[in-house]
């Protein structure tokens, strides 16, 4: 089978080579800008595993086969290098022209390192591809990676993201191989984490952004009450930052209209007079009340009001329109449940259920920007699915004729996203499956994993 599009292109303008010139030149616009990134030393490159059910190995022209067909071809082979590790069955360096740095590809047993699922009798034979992230568009590159291994390797148990601990099972790929598929969210190239300390205090960390050729984020002595809040600002901090690469260190980065961060390098904590590439930014507060620790403050009115739903944080165009095709492809679904629970439910457990709309409305012809403003609502079950309303919720910027408490029928095919919840839990598109897990468990959800909170509340 050949998936003709399984790769998806990445902008032919990005990362091209110049022209060769003699002599000294002057530095372009896009030179300049490049000059005022931050030092981000060379990334490592991103590896993908495949973890394989069969117990047989398969053979390297079967899988470079698999490959040409499902790149159309468009695949030459630059080496077929003699493996260092004896336990490395065989390796291959591939060029494909989808991918901007060559693909290495290679069979071997799993290492010390790696997980074995309980009740294995056998090593699986672990399938991985290796190559370097393109620096302007990442994930494009990432996508384009799982894609493919997730279509070549055979019978795939889980792919694994080494680097940043994470796994997906084949129901999980599924979707992936789809023609129409949606693409992942930029949080699938790294993972955030909060460390507690026995002071009470919280660090708040990335990994995976390096390879991006961002560095990685950090924030530090965060209050344990703000931990959430700081993890949620790191997650848009690091999506913004796959667009609009952070300049030198030192400098403010716009997270919203009225909300600043200031970069600073991570490595002068511990040695003020480090100089050269840095592979981690410390996410510090704008202006803090602390001079004496004024570097390293954590922007602590930020977080308080992002706890307050009161922070407007920027998203990129992509997540927006990524996150619109979700919310709209499950909408059916979820006006079905929200009504079906909405009418099951005994009134006096009617406070259990809530439902918020995200809706784009069209900017006045004279203002700048987005064309769009993305408005939240409260839309309470039960709903029309084809026209349903709700009450404005927050202060439009941009759209003097609309005010919080507004009641309007809302267009549909203008949702940009949705939020609800049940049983004190909250759920956003992504979480449509453990959605259905709450409809096979019973009417109040039991046994449902603990991050279902993890989606941003509404403003």
């Amino acid at each position: 089978m050949r998936f003709p599009c399984l790769l998806t292109p990445h902008d032919a303008s990005a990362g091209s080579p110049s022209p060769g010139v003699e002599g000294p030149v002057e530095p372009s616009l896009d030179q300049l800008a490049i000059d005022r990134r931050w030092p981000v030393p060379p990334p490592p490159p991103v590896r993908l595993v495949a973890e394989l059910a069969n117990d047989a190995p398969p053979e390297l022209t079967a899988i470079t086969s698999r490959i040409h067909a499902l790149c159309g071809g468009r695949v030459r082979v630059l080496g077929e290098p003699q493996p260092t590790d004896s336990d490395v069955r065989w390796i291959v360096a591939l060029k494909l022209d989808a991918l901007s740095h060559p693909l290495i590809v290679w069979l071997a047993p799993p290492t010390s390192t790696d997980v074995i699922p309980a009740g294995d009798q056998e090593r699986p034979w672990h399938l991985s591809f290796e190559s370097q992230l393109h620096e302007d568009d990442p994930l494009t590159t990432y996508i384009n990676l799982q894609r493919l291994l997730a279509a070549t390797a055979p019978d795939l148990r889980r792919l694994i993201d080494p680097e940043i601990s994470r796994q997906h099972g084949p129901r999980e790929l599924k979707p992936l191989l789809r023609p129409d598929f949606i693409e992942l969210p930029a949080g699938c190239l790294f993972d955030t984490t909060v460390i507690p300390f026995e002071s009470g205090k919280r660090t708040i960390r990335t990994r995976g952004l390096w390879r991006c050729h961002r560095p990685d984020l950090e924030m530090h002595d965060v209050e344990a009450n703000a931990a959430h809040a700081a993890r949620l600002v790191l997650d848009h901090l690091a999506e913004l930052m796959l667009d609009h690469p952070p300049g030198i260190p030192g400098e403010h980065y716009q997270l919203g209209e009225h909300l600043r961060v200031t970069l600073h390098r991570a490595d002068r904590r511990s040695n003020p007079g480090a100089i050269g590439p840095c592979a981690a930014a410390v996410v510090c507060d704008e202006s803090p009340d602390d001079e004496e620790a004024r570097e390293w403050s954590y922007p602590r009115r930020l977080l308080e009001s992002v706890r307050a739903g009161e922070a407007a944080i920027y998203r990129t165009r992509r997540s927006t329109n990524r996150q619109a095709r979700v919310a709209q492809s499950t909408w059916p679904r979820i006006v079905s449940w929200a009504n079906r629970r909405a009418t099951d439910e005994p009134r006096s457990n009617a406070g259990f259920l809530r439902l918020w709309l995200k809706v784009a409305f069209a900017r006045p012809a004279d203002r700048l920007g987005e064309d769009h403003e993305h408005l939240w609502f409260d839309a309470p079950p039960p709903i029309d699915p084809g026209k349903p309303k709700g009450t404005l919720l927050n202060q439009p910027a941009h759209r003097e004729d609309l005010q919080p408490g507004d009641e309007l029928v809302l267009d549909p095919n203008a949702i940009s996203d949705w939020i609800i919840e049940y049983d004190s839990r909250r759920y956003g598109p992504d979480k449509i499956e453990k959605i259905e897990k709450i409809i096979r468990s019973g009417p109040h959800g039991a046994g449902l994993d603990s991050d279902a909170n993890e989606q941003d509340p509404p403003p």
